[in-house]
């Protein structure tokens, strides 16, 4: 989070109102001032969003990665000593161990190209949220613009992504997500679970009628169609580009709504 996001602290000027609980605040009252947004926090509401970060994307990830990596190398150590480390580090680990990296570097190159073109527009990210009580299953990025909040589910796939119609005469005709000639439809499954995750914080947050829509972000678009963009079941699949446009989409939630929506999804789902 930069110092703007985190506001600073001053006399106001001119009277203005708190972005959050929507006090009215006197010329000459304290307030926290962020310089990004334009907007003001009363210190009272300021206190809640100190404690939201915006998250640092493919980090719990990449703590995997390391984690399995370690215990790697120290269950080498006990078996066969030094030379054992010196195995570990130099044999390639196991398809499962580099699967986590490979996955925490893709998150980590999403959120980096997100950021960048999101760049100063109204739209407030969220990196690697932990979903409470889901066994440590996260959510890759939450995007919070004026058109409603996007949900991005970062893959690292490479090769041919396509939607294919299948079914027929005696089954019912159905669009299935196809990589490299496999049905991984069941990727979808998880961003729709993601999305009914975010209108149930909303609803209990009082933030009725906000648009949630989803997206299965591509780290690599090498295998994505070059004209048109692909979509299942109202899901986007496609690359960064799009998926920020989407964010960004124009709609009725203002600056100030914005930020009110940002700290509460922040903290039901704190970061991974």
């Amino acid at each position: 989070m930069s110092a703007a996001d985190l506001g600073k602290r001053l006399r106001l000027s001119r009277s203005d109102v708190c972005v959050v609980c929507g006090r009215q605040l006197e010329a000459g009252a304290e307030a926290l001032w962020h310089r990004g947004a334009r907007v003001v926090t009363c210190l009272g509401c300021s206190l809640d969003h100190e404690h939201v970060v915006a998250g640092e994307a493919g980090a719990s990830a990449l703590r995997e990665y390391e984690r399995l990596k370690q215990g790697r190398e120290d269950y080498a150590r006990r078996k066969f000593g030094v030379l054992g480390v010196a195995l570990a580090r130099v044999i390639d680990p196991p398809a499962r161990t580099q699967a986590w990296k490979r996955g925490g570097e893709g998150e980590r190159r999403v959120g980096a190209r997100l950021e960048k073109r999101l760049a100063g527009s109204e739209v407030r990210l969220l990196h690697d949220r932990l979903v409470p009580g889901a066994g440590g299953r996260n959510i890759d990025h939450i995007a919070i613009g004026p058109g409603g909040v996007t949900v991005i589910d970062t893959k690292n796939y490479r090769g041919k992504v396509r939607v294919q119609r299948i079914g027929g005469l005696f089954a019912p005709r159905r669009s299935i997500l196809s990589i490299n000639d496999r049905d991984q439809t069941r990727l979808l499954t998880g961003v729709e679970r993601q999305v009914e995750l975010l209108r149930a914080a909303l609803h209990a947050a009082g933030e009725e009628g906000v648009e949630v829509r989803g997206v299965l972000c591509f780290a690599n678009v090498d295998g994505l169609p070059l004209l048109g963009h692909l979509s299942v079941q109202g899901i986007l699949i496609d690359g960064t580009r799009a998926a920020a446009k989407l964010a960004r989409w124009p709609g009725p939630l203002n600056v100030e709504r914005v930020e009110r929506i940002w700290a509460p999804i922040g903290k039901t789902f704190p970061p991974a």
